[in-house]
């Protein structure tokens, strides 16, 4: 019993932490390039680029 409490209260420790670095995280106020999809700006950046370059070229 007292396992499943520390594992319980490790989740709940590490997803704190998450959220608290995923709200406070600056990409939500810098970068305002991607306004199509402005919560996935971290996978955007990669997709958007490779896209970017593809239709330049």
């Amino acid at each position: 019993m007292e396992k499943i409490q520390i594992l319980k209260w490790r989740i709940n420790f590490c997803y704190g932490i998450l959220v608290e670095a995923v709200e406070g995280w600056p990409w939500q106020e810098l970068p305002e390039r991607p306004p199509t999809r402005p919560s996935g700006t971290v996978q955007g950046k990669g997709t958007e680029n490779n896209s970017n370059e593809k239709e330049g070229s």
